[in-house]
């Protein structure tokens, strides 16, 4: 990848201005390194839509994302409606955001040598992406792209109460344990490939990674290339099941779980109450009903050597 010229997003609302602190030695290295690249800043407010865009424009196809799981899910929404289906978008991911959870996935390092060897020495590879269609707040069809895990419930509930900085694996627990007990499940329809479920779900994700919330282990068999999504639904429980059952959201047995319902599918429908958010990649972005598509291979990634 020494040849490849990069669009660089810098995300400096990322884990409370890690990304923009750390990046000058990092850009630094790989100015040695002979990496060509065009730098964007996303802003204090965290656009990373808009300066995708514009290095979409000026012609370029390789992006790199300097933050979280955020950054990346703006740089693909910014891109991917912008092409055809057969153009070839590579992304790769400098993981210097809270919850990192895509880049955890995909085993990528925040080091900065490791972040070199990413981008002069990276393996390409594809991944799937999914695609949400929904109505927007002005009543007109929208769609949002994900990477990592889209889904509504107690997510969402816990995603709003959090705020726009979102943070860490221990504030995403403190958090869940302080307004646990005020979340209300509602009903939901979910319209499978030959199946539907009703039920009133604490957690509904639809998942192409394994991991969400900075670290808990949602779909320890997911992969996110084999043109499935896995799709999980946890019933709602009460607050001392819910303590008891927190092991299982981390140790790979969440499957196991009386409360779970796992399912693999590349299409589905969720209908629900139309107040009810969703999110993709831990960004809240509308409100139910929802149809989810599964678009086989439509990014290539940068892993790393070897």
């Amino acid at each position: 990848m020494r040849d490849t010229e990069y669009c660089v997003i810098v995300n400096p609302a990322a884990a409370a201005g890690k990304a923009r602190r750390k990046w000058p030695a990092l850009e630094k290295k790989l100015s040695a390194a002979g990496v060509r690249m065009r730098v964007f800043d996303a802003g204090d407010y965290g656009d990373c839509t808009t300066p995708a865009r514009e290095g979409f424009a000026a012609g370029l196809r390789h992006f790199v994302a300097v933050g979280g799981d955020g950054t990346a899910n703006g740089i693909i929404n910014g891109v991917l409606p912008l092409c055809p289906d057969d153009t070839n978008i590579t992304l790769g991911v400098v993981p210097w955001g809270t919850g990192n959870d895509w880049a955890n996935f995909q085993r990528l390092s925040g080091d900065t040598d490791d972040c070199v060897a990413l981008l002069t020495r990276g393996v390409l590879r594809r991944q799937d992406i999914g695609r949400v269609t929904y109505t927007d707040t002005a009543g007109g069809p929208a769609t949002h792209y994900f990477l990592n895990m889209s889904g509504t419930g107690f997510d969402t509930y816990l995603l709003d109460a959090m705020g726009p900085t979102r943070g860490s694996r221990l504030r995403y627990l403190w958090t869940l344990l302080r307004v646990y007990r005020s979340f209300r499940a509602t009903r939901v329809t979910a319209h499978l490939e030959g199946e539907t479920l009703d039920l009133s779900p604490l957690l509904f994700e639809v998942c192409l990674g394994s991991f969400i919330g900075a670290g808990m282990l949602l779909a320890p068999d997911a992969e996110c290339d084999n043109g499935l999504f896995d799709v999980l639904a946890i019933e709602e429980m009460s607050t001392w099941k819910m303590l008891r059952s927190l092991k299982y959201l981390y140790n790979g047995d969440i499957a196991k779980h009386p409360a779970t319902h796992a399912r693999r599918c590349a299409h589905l429908a969720i209908e629900g109450d139309h107040t009810r958010l969703f999110q993709c990649d831990g960004e809240l972005v509308g409100t139910l009903p929802i149809n989810i598509d599964l678009l086989p291979g439509r990014l290539r990634i940068l892993s790393p050597p070897g």
